[in-house]
């Protein structure tokens, strides 16, 4: 209940607010939300991932592509 409080406060608050800076609080609170899900999306470890994709590689010789890739 108490946070609803709150919210109630400061939506009064910001009706207060004219159109350019409501604008910019919506921009700045979508920056904050954007920023909190770009770190939980990242939470795999990279170990898990190790291996993926080798099956591309077999039969490949490293070295020679690496060399073939640095010519041009």
């Amino acid at each position: 209940m108490k946070a609803s409080l709150n919210i109630k406060n400061i939506l009064s608050q910001v009706e207060k607010l004219d159109k350019n800076e409501q604008q910019t609080l919506v921009e700045q609170l979508s920056f904050l939300l954007k920023k909190s899900d770009f770190k939980s999306d990242f939470s795999t470890k990279l170990t898990s991932i190790s291996e993926l994709g080798k099956e591309i590689w077999d039969g490949t010789n490293i070295d020679n592509y690496i060399h073939e890739e640095r010519k041009w």
